[in-house]
């Protein structure tokens, strides 16, 4: 016999499928979607065992007035274990390391413009970042960081007695520290 109720229905809905999070302080609470027309609109986990965070950038968004975010113009990173802490990490311009109870391990970071020194409190705290490092960071990855932002900083910003050719050189350096990253 057929029963006379109807049940609305949800989906397709896959276990496989992606849900993207905002990172800074003011978009975790937020409901994130990629615009519906985007190649991106459905992300499918193609290794659902990896536990590793994955990056998503958006090279546009939008706050409308039920508070969600659409992105546009999106881009999935490369599926580096460590990857999103490596970015942050690398891009702000003041991070505080979190470690663990007994002080023996990194465990995560917050990331942003830092803190007024009078006041203590954060400069922009709606856009820090709080981040749990998901692989092993230590301070030989630190230091490769701070050596990859010099670099960064001289390939943007050379000193007046750098040359065409130094610069180059620079770039080169940059190029090969980031492989060996992405290669460890």
């Amino acid at each position: 016999m057929i029963n006379d109720t109807y049940h609305n229905l949800k989906g397709p809905i896959s276990p496989l499928e992606i849900s993207v999070n905002g990172i800074s302080r003011n978009s975790t609470s937020k409901k994130v979607k990629i615009e519906c027309k985007s190649v991106n609109s459905v992300l499918l986990d193609t290794d659902p065992k990896d536990y590793h965070e994955r990056l998503f950038v958006a090279g546009n968004l939008c706050l409308n007035e039920s508070n969600k975010l659409t992105l546009w113009d999106t881009t999935m990173m490369p599926n580096i274990p460590g990857m999103p802490s490596f970015i942050c990490l690398m891009f702000s311009p003041c991070v505080e390391i979190r470690y663990n109870s007994s002080y023996t391990k990194m465990i995560g970071a917050i990331c942003g413009l830092g803190y007024h020194p009078e006041t203590g409190k954060p400069l922009f705290e709606e856009n820090d970042i709080e981040i749990t490092f998901d692989t092993v960071i230590d301070l030989n990855l630190l230091k490769k960081i701070n050596i990859i932002r010099m670099l960064l900083n001289r390939c943007v910003n050379p000193e007046d007695e750098e040359g065409p050719g130094d610069i180059f050189q620079i770039q080169h350096s940059l190029q090969l520290s980031l492989k060996e990253y992405v290669h460890t």
